[in-house]
Parts: C-alpha cells; sequence; structure tokens
C-alpha cells in the first residue's frame, strides 16, 4: 500500500480518524488543468477500495459555482453506482451554496448514513446545469483520464474529451 501524502493525512486527522481507519481516493495531483460544466449530463468517475468493508464517508469536489451572485435555493445530487453505473446504490444531496463563485475550490459532501462501499463503484454528480445555473468541476490531464467519464445513471456514459480525471475524491472509512 502507498504512504498517504501528509496533506491528505492533515485531512483525515482533522476529521477526527485515525489515517489506517480512513484513505482518500483520487486520481489528480492537485493542479486542475481545466473546468467543465455539463448540461443534461453528469461527472462519472469510478473508484475502487483497497479491500472489502470500508463506507463512503464523503465525496470531495474541486469547482466552483457559475450563474447569479445568489446561490439558488435547490440541491444538486451525489449518486453511488455500482462499477457500470446502471444502478443506483446510494443517493446524496446537497446545498448548491457548497460551491462559491470565481475561483474553484473544495467542497465536501458529507454523507448522513456512510454506505458501505462495494470493491468497485463509481460517483456521478448531476448539478441539473444550464445556461445560467451550474458548476464548473476541474479536471486534471496528469492520470490520463482511465477512471473519468461524463454521463448519468442508468444510461450508457461517454469518454470525456480533455484526455483526464475528473478532481473529485472519495473518502472512505474502514468498518
Amino acid at each position: 500500500m502507498k504512504p498517504i501524502p501528509n496533506i491528505v493525512l492533515a485531512m483525515v486527522l482533522a476529521c477526527g480518524a485515525s489515517a489506517a481507519e480512513q484513505q482518500v481516493l483520487k486520481y489528480h495531483d492537485g493542479q486542475p488543468d481545466g473546468r467543465k460544466s455539463l448540461g443534461g449530463s453528469g461527472q462519472v468517475i469510478a473508484f475502487e477500495v483497497p479491500s472489502e468493508g470500508w463506507a463512503l464517508r464523503a465525496v470531495r469536489i474541486h469547482g466552483s459555482r457559475y450563474g447569479l451572485p445568489k446561490a439558488p435555493d435547490m440541491d444538486f445530487y451525489v449518486f453511488v453506482t455500482d462499477a457500470g453505473c446502471g444502478n443506483i446504490l446510494h443517493t446524496e444531496t446537497a446545498p448548491y451554496e457548497k460551491f462559491e463563485r470565481g475561483e474553484a475550490a473544495w467542497a465536501e459532501v458529507k454523507f448522513k448514513k456512510p454506505p458501505v462501499a462495494p470493491k468497485q463503484f463509481c460517483v456521478v454528480l448531476d448539478f441539473k446545469a444550464q445556461q445560467t445555473m451550474g458548476v464548473y468541476v476541474s479536471y486534471d490531464s496528469s492520470g490520463g483520464g482511465k477512471h473519468s467519464k461524463v454521463g448519468l445513471p442508468g444510461k450508457d456514459a461517454s469518454p470525456v474529451d480533455f484526455g483526464g480525471d475528473w478532481m473529485i475524491e472519495a473518502v472512505v472509512e474502514k468498518r
């Protein structure tokens, strides 16, 4: 197993868990190479936990909101699906106000009841983006884009057109 970088370790300890109990799954180097908003679709990223017995505690998203200065009074969706994105295993909602306008920053969606994570699963974001409202999600091209797609649960996902991966992280904890 790879050692946990100090910045990730600091985040884990700040959440009140030891490094042995929690891990952050990600496919980026921390430096965004661009950003995208997807109207009519969503950001899809596949993850794999190290072994059985993990729960998905939170999802972290690097992005920024666009639209009116005041965040819309509505929620976006975080779906946890099976590896093929066909079956929804868990749905969480979070308010748009988690994202600021302007510079991209990390926003965290903590799960009220952390679902058990299957060995392989996908996280799918649906911001219901429109021309006047949405979230630009950052991406990073350092990993080659093997884990990211564009789509929604139950529909065929397409490859991303930027050769990278979404800057979306899964925070998992050992049960």
